[in-house]
């Protein structure tokens, strides 16, 4: 998505999609037109629209009048456009509505249903009278202000006819409602990416990182919040205890209640061995949690080098985010932004994008998620500043690029928004061998 390539599900959507981009310019728009010589194919086509982003506007007036003066009078004159079965009475009926529908202003492009099917070799006599009609066709399209895309009713090889048409005046259809539709959808998401995509990704300077620790190894949480700390990520305040008297200290300077976070570097998963305890309210709680958490997590992890326990302000409970980079073979690092906290593993609902990215790309990222909804605000609930959190997540981003080829992973899980306050609550980085 980043690189605009366009992802197909089948070979056969491969096809059909790869044939449309290759004869046909970037759409201007999402609003589509439709002439069809048949009801039951408006039906199809509109649910298919709706399916991939495409809307029917309605047709405007100048252009409803000109229709009725050309269809039958029990015809209805709206988008999508069934000429009817008069068109076996006129055949001309078909190509004189798309004359009209393809000047309504309230459309960026126009589908257009032709049959191509029927498997007999054309005669003389049938030629003379089709090639014509076809050739007029083509003209209507190459004089029309908008783009005119031709399908057929079904996924099938052109006729013995349409072959013939195809070499006489280079027109291209897609192959079927089904397949056309959905490669249209693709091809103006791709249409869209080439209008708003910028010729050259610009970024700022990644800003100077040091620190006194090498770039090794895994780093406990209390190191790593000294990278955040250096380019202005928002943390919550924390403060290192070696000993119960210090924790006290430290959660009267934060502010009583209190989370306590055991930290080693070899103890990435903190609760997974008893070393995260919430909500601790007064001293003598914060006293009793330090000691039986240093024995807890001694007993169970008896090699892991403990630096002391993390003494951090309780939260009230908001929107959390996942915001990740991390090392890939391939693409070098890659930034995931997702629903965070518990939800990380059981929703997968997050947005990936290799860097560098700008700023607006991950105001994308963000509108991607499924749970975009509860970001804009739902059920009465306050909606997060999008803009403040984009400029958290790129902030991220750059310190990422900023640490160099030794960066292997740099999560902040969770990332606790509150309408415009936004804290990470906890982050994990770790270096390449």
């Amino acid at each position: 998505r980043q690189l605009g390539i366009i992802r197909v599900s089948s070979l056969e959507d491969l096809l059909t999609t790869a044939g449309l981009a290759g004869y046909t310019e970037p759409l201007p728009g999402r609003r589509m037109g439709v002439v069809t010589p048949s009801g039951g194919a408006c039906d199809i086509i509109s649910d298919l629209a709706e399916d991939v982003g495409i809307d029917l506007p309605e047709f405007a007036p100048e252009t409803i009048e000109k229709l009725q003066a050309i269809l039958p009078a029990f015809s209805t004159c709206h988008n999508p456009l069934d000429v009817t079965g008069y068109i076996v009475v006129d055949s001309s009926i078909q190509q004189r509505s798309l004359e009209v529908v393809v000047h309504d202003p309230n459309i960026d492009f126009v589908l257009n249903l032709t049959a191509t099917e029927g498997g007999r070799e054309p005669t003389p006599e049938m030629l003379a009278v089709m090639l014509p009609t076809y050739d007029n066709l083509k003209r209507v399209i190459q004089e029309s202000p908008r783009p005119v895309l031709l399908t057929s009713n079904t996924c099938m090889d052109l006729s013995p006819m349409a072959k013939r048409v195809v070499e006489r005046t280079g027109l291209h259809w897609t192959a079927g409602m089904e397949h056309g539709v959905r490669a249209i959808g693709r091809f103006l998401w791709w249409s869209e990416f080439i209008r708003s995509s910028p010729a050259k990704v610009e970024t700022e300077t990644p800003p100077a990182i040091s620190h006194e620790r090498a770039f090794q190894g895994n780093w406990s949480e209390a190191q790593a919040r000294t990278l955040l700390e250096q380019v202005g990520i928002p943390i919550i305040p924390g403060k290192l205890a070696t000993t119960a008297d210090e924790a006290i200290r430290a959660a009267n300077e934060v502010g009583l209640p209190v989370v306590l976070k055991i930290q080693s570097p070899q103890l990435l998963h903190k609760s997974d061995i008893g070393g995260v305890a919430l909500n601790l309210i007064d001293e003598e709680a914060v006293r009793e949690e330090f000691t039986n958490m240093m024995n807890r997590v001694q007993r169970r992890q008896s090699d892991a080098t403990i630096e002391g326990i993390l003494v951090s302000p309780m939260r009230p409970s908001g929107l959390e985010l996942l915001v990740g980079v991390v090392r890939d073979d391939l693409w070098g690092l890659v930034l995931t932004v997702g629903l965070g906290g518990v939800w990380t593993e059981i929703l997968k609902d997050t947005s990936v994008r290799v860097l560098p990215v700008q700023y607006d790309e991950i105001e994308k990222m963000l509108g991607e998620l499924r749970g975009a909804q509860l970001l804009r605000g739902a059920r009465g609930q306050e909606g997060v500043d999008i803009h403040a959190v984009s400029e958290v997540i790129y902030r991220v981003s750059t310190l990422a690029l900023a640490l160099g080829p030794q960066l292997n992973a740099l999560e902040i899980n969770p990332l606790l928004v509150n309408g415009s306050h936004i804290e990470a609550l906890d982050v994990l980085v770790n270096w390449l061998e």
